[in-house]
């Protein structure tokens, strides 16, 4: 099933597939203008979203996990990949094409959000220090 988000630039849903409603719980007209961060989980650090902006402001495409609010209450998870792209029209915007994640990958992410909200950036130098560990986040 395919998981696809568009969005504005200004960080606002402008286009949610059938595959992401289904998943989520939520109508697709629900979510039109919504700024993303409404389907952030309160357990995703909130810098995770602000490393996506910044690395599409510089130009390069990037993969995180993400958790995400349901409609119903719960969550998901979904390896999200961020990337701009021109439509139809010659407007700007950003694709965010999800793939769910595994068990293995899901405690991964969930102990770096859990590691980023108590050490700030200090999870960074962390992974680094533990190649076997980055190899297994990268892999998401």
């Amino acid at each position: 099933m395919v998981l696809v988000l568009t969005l504005d630039l200004q960080q606002r849903i402008r286009h949610v597939s059938p595959g992401f409603a289904l998943t989520s719980g939520y109508r697709p007209d629900a979510l039109r203008g919504l700024p993303l961060e409404a389907l952030r989980h309160p357990d995703m650090p909130l810098q995770i979203l602000r490393e996506v902006w910044q690395s599409l402001a510089d130009g390069t495409p990037c993969v995180v996990p993400l958790k995400l609010r349901c409609a119903e209450g719960g969550h998901c998870w979904a390896r999200g990949a961020f990337s701009q792209v021109v439509d139809r029209r010659g407007t700007l915007s950003t694709l965010v094409a999800l793939a769910r994640m595994g068990p293995l990958p899901i405690r991964s992410a969930s102990a770096l959000f859990a590691s980023m909200r108590t050490r700030t950036t200090a999870w960074l130098e962390a992974l680094a220090a533990q190649p076997a560990e980055l190899d297994q986040v990268l892999r998401w």
